[in-house]
C-alpha cells in the first residue's frame, strides 16, 4: 500500500534529507576548511591515542578492602588475636566509613591456601561512597587506613580486594598484583636478593606495600641456667626446660573428645 505523505516516516526522512542537502552544499562550498578540521582532528586523536594510559585488564573496583598484616615470622596465635583485634578497633573508631571488619586467622581446616599463625586477611566492608568523610577516593582512604594503622609496632600491611586477592593468587600463587620470583637452592642466598631487589624497586613510582617473602629465619630464645643458683633451690635442668617449653609452646595435658574427632 501506499504511504501518505503525512506518514511519520516519510516526514522524517524528508527533514533528513533537507538538512543533509543543505548541510553538504555549504561544505562544498568550503572543501579546504572542513578537510582540514578533519586532518587536525585525526592527529589531535592519534596524540591522544599514543598518550593515554591503559590496562589489559581494568581493575574491578568491589567496594571493600582486604588488609593483610604481615608479622614477624613466629608470632603465637594468642598474639595474632590481639593485633588483628587491635587493627579492628582502630578501623571501626575512627573512620565512619568502615561498616564492618572480620578477620580471618591461619589455614582452614581444609587448607586452600597455606597461611601460617602470623598470617591473617583483614577483610573490611565500607558503606556507599555516598557517606564517606574521611576520603573521597579508596587509594586515599587506604592510605589514611595505613596512617592510622602505623602505630603498631613491627608489622606491615598490604591492602587488595577480596575477589582480587583471590585470582590473584590463583593466578599467580602470590596475592600482590605484580611478583618477582626468584628460584634456587639456597635459602639464605634468596632471602639476601629478595632484600636486594626489595630496596631497589622501593622507589619506583606507583609501587605500595613492597613485602618479602619469609623463606628462612625463625626466632630463636637460648636459655643459660646458673647451675649453682638452680641447686640452691633444690631444682634441676631437666624440670626448669619443661617450664620454659611449657611457656612457649604450652603442654598436652590429655584429649578431648566430640564425636569421632579428638582434640589435645
Amino acid at each position: 500500500s501506499k504511504q501518505g505523505p503525512k506518514n511519520w516516516s516519510v516526514r522524517l526522512m524528508n527533514f533528513l534529507n533537507r538538512t543533509y542537502e543543505a548541510t553538504i552544499t555549504r561544505a562544498l562550498k568550503v572543501k579546504k576548511v572542513v578537510l582540514g578540521l578533519a586532518v587536525l582532528l585525526l592527529a589531535a586523536s592519534i596524540y591522544l591515542f599514543t598518550t593515554m594510559g591503559g590496562e589489559f585488564v581494568p581493575t574491578l573496583d568491589e567496594g571493600d578492602f582486604v588488609i593483610q598484616p604481615v608479622l614477624k615470622t613466629g608470632t603465637s596465635l594468642s598474639k595474632t588475636i590481639e593485633i588483628t583485634t587491635e587493627i579492628e578497633r582502630i578501623l571501626i573508631e575512627n573512620f565512619p566509613e568502615v561498616d564492618q571488619v572480620v578477620s580471618r586467622i591461619g589455614a582452614a581446616e581444609v587448607p586452600t591456601d597455606p597461611m601460617s599463625m602470623e598470617e591473617s586477611d583483614v577483610i573490611v566492608t565500607l558503606k556507599p561512597k555516598g557517606e564517606w568523610v574521611s576520603a573521597d577516593s579508596k587509594d586515599e582512604l587506604a592510605d589514611k587506613f595505613k596512617e592510622a594503622l602505623a602505630i603498631l609496632p613491627g608489622m606491615e600491611v598490604e591492602f587488595t580486594q577480596p575477589i582480587e586477592m583471590r585470582f590473584n593468587e590463583l593466578i599467580t600463587g602470590v596475592r600482590a598484583d605484580i611478583a618477582i620470583k626468584i628460584f634456587g637452592e639456597n635459602l639464605g642466598v634468596l632471602s639476601s636478593k629478595a632484600a636486594q631487589i626489595e630496596d631497589l624497586i622501593r622507589n619506583v613510582e606507583g609501587a605500595a606495600d613492597i613485602t618479602v617473602e619469609k623463606v628462612e629465619g625463625l626466632p630463636q630464645m637460648a636459655v643459660k641456667f646458673n647451675r649453682s643458683k638452680i641447686a640452691r633451690y633444690g631444682l634441676n635442668v631437666a624440670d626448669l626446660n619443661e617450664i620454659v617449653s611449657m611457656a612457649f609452646g604450652g603442654k598436652t595435658v590429655g584429649s578431648v573428645f566430640e564425636g569421632e574427632k579428638r582434640f589435645d
